[in-house]
């Protein structure tokens, strides 16, 4: 079931340039669809409502799971790893908090944003002792997240 159910959200979603970032399914006697979705500039509710309305009036929606389902629609939220150079673009100037595999740098590093590339995430570092430019490829990061102020 979620093959093609992922390719027909996919489908659908990629028509209005939302991304779809996960899919949970699970799958019942009334089977659950969860899926996380964004834009390269944040996710709005009226995208999520008409994306909504396009997947629940799909004849394929109901052909994969059924008449009887739930579906949610909802966006990744602050708590999401960031982990693809979309992830990153829309976090510029944003302060995160980055695993990594690179010994030379603390891990974990606090980041604020200052550029992002195809390869790789161009930032300044906060450590003890100073600020430093910092330029981390994709292949070194494990996981970026928002730096919540409080």
């Amino acid at each position: 079931m979620r093959e093609p159910l992922l390719k027909l959200i996919s489908t659908l979603a990629e028509e209005m340039n939302i991304f779809v970032e996960a899919l949970f399914v699970n799958e019942g006697a009334r089977p659950k669809i969860m899926v996380l979705c964004d834009t390269l500039s944040g996710i709005h509710s009226d995208e999520l409502t008409e994306l909504t309305l396009k997947l629940r009036d799909s004849a394929e929606l109901e052909a994969i799971v059924g008449e009887d389902f739930e579906l949610e629609l909802s966006s990744p939220g602050i708590e999401f790893p960031m982990r693809l150079p979309r992830h990153f673009q829309k976090n510029i100037g944003r302060e995160i908090v980055l695993t990594h595999c690179r010994d030379d740098l603390d891990n974990p590093l606090i980041l604020s944003i200052t550029e992002v590339t195809e390869d790789s995430i161009i930032g300044v570092s906060k450590s003890k002792k100073k600020e430093e430019s910092v330029k981390l490829s994709y292949e070194d990061i494990k996981q970026g997240k928002i730096k919540l102020k409080w």
